[in-house]
């Protein structure tokens, strides 16, 4: 289920950055949503993006760059108990292929 939508920067390929319209989707058990208020843009999204890949990782399918952020908890799963609404928090977000 969706709670709107947000403005996404969304890599498609090597100097193809789109502006999309994203689902929001509402948390899992284990997660949080959070309204940004602020997302960087680091060396790695400026490698994806100029050339496709960022060391051995090579972009496979459409990435939404900026994993850097800041802003407001506005729900929480089920599941979480270290953060509430409300709460300002910062995340670095990774993701780790197998």
């Amino acid at each position: 289920m969706a709670a709107g939508s947000n403005l996404s920067a969304v890599l498609h390929g090597k100097d193809d950055l789109r502006l999309e319209h994203r689902d929001i989707k509402l948390p899992g058990e284990n997660e949080v949503q959070i309204s940004m208020c602020s997302v960087g843009i680091c060396g790695s999204d400026v490698k994806y993006w100029t050339h496709g890949k960022c060391g051995r990782f090579v972009l496979e399918e459409p990435m939404v760059m900026g994993h850097e952020s800041s802003g407001t908890v506005v729900a929480v799963g089920s599941g979480v108990t270290h953060l509430a609404k409300g709460k300002s928090t910062a995340s670095l977000i990774v993701f780790q292929s197998t």
